[in-house]
């Protein structure tokens, strides 16, 4: 159902998610993978992608999450094309905005597993749109992609440093089910939980997400606030996203009240619209 919504939102603190398979955008409910299908909603039909990141772009949002999940469950990915067409969407975007004087910083945060053809991907199709300035690419490891602790320094190496900030791109994820810890055999126990963000620490990861995708795409409300304190605690010097279920602004309000940078949304962004008194439908957002 479409909403209607006249809150005073500061997009810069959402992140807007897009799940491809096969090279489509698909619908993610509660992380059941075999049940994903093509988007249908609104402005976005047929899991278009550019539809999707147009519809982002419409309402103020500049941080884009996109889960491969070919590469995530197969390592291969299939969606060479979407990276092309995504940054030629943002590059247009870029352009557009730089001649109104205008121009803004995007973030791109990749999850493709282990899969390192969809980061030279994205990273290739950048490069050949140069002209979009300001732009931060992160590649995220979730922990159902996480064999051991080890292995986060190769990760680290293979991320690079980020150019503008001179901090590493990559950027770990906490997976959870129904707050069980998503894990490969050594991450398989919620104690590690608390290893792994202690070790990525001490090697200079600062970026880090909390998410339970039991609640994705479910708008039943978020249900890690709890651990989000409790991270926020004890890694203060951490910059950290969450989301899952999210329903309204209220939800994402209750996520940075904790202290948490940015929260990640889909479900909830895809119903979006507003109706100015003038009769024109825009963005829902006014900067604050």
């Amino acid at each position: 159902m479409t909403q209607e919504y006249p809150s005073i939102v500061n997009p810069s603190q959402l992140i807007g998610v897009m799940d491809w398979l096969q090279g489509v955008a698909v619908h993610a409910v509660a992380g059941r993978r075999e049940s994903y299908r093509p988007l249908n909603c609104g402005p976005i039909q047929a899991g278009n992608i550019e539809q999707l990141l147009h519809h982002y772009l419409q309402l103020g949002i500049r941080s884009f999450y996109i889960a491969d999940l070919d590469a995530i469950t197969q390592e291969a990915s299939q969606s060479q094309q979407a990276y092309h067409s995504l940054c030629c969407c943002l590059a247009n975007f870029a352009s557009l905005t730089a001649e109104c004087g205008a121009a803004e910083p995007i973030a791109i945060w990749l999850d493709a597993g282990t899969c390192r053809q969809s980061w030279e991907w994205l990273q290739a199709a950048l490069a050949a749109n140069i002209q979009i300035p300001n732009i931060q690419s992160h590649r995220v490891l979730g922990t159902e992609s996480l064999s051991d602790l080890d292995s986060l320094d190769r990760f680290v190496a293979l991320a690079g440093v980020d150019p503008l900030t001179n901090e590493s791109r990559l950027a770990i994820s906490i997976d959870l089910r129904d707050g069980q810890l998503v894990g490969r055999t050594l991450l398989d126990s919620f104690e590690c939980l608390w290893k792994l963000g202690q070790r990525g620490a001490d090697i200079g990861i600062r970026d880090w997400i909390l998410l339970d995708i039991a609640t994705v795409g479910t708008e039943r409300g978020p249900s890690l606030l709890p651990l989000c304190q409790r991270w926020i605690e004890r890694y203060p010097q951490t910059r950290l996203i969450s989301g899952g279920g999210v329903r309204n602004w209220s939800d994402v309000q209750s996520f940075l009240a904790l202290g948490c940078n940015q929260v990640l949304a889909a479900t909830w962004l895809h119903n979006l619209t507003i109706n100015h008194p003038n009769g024109t439908t825009n963005t829902p957002f006014e900067r604050v």
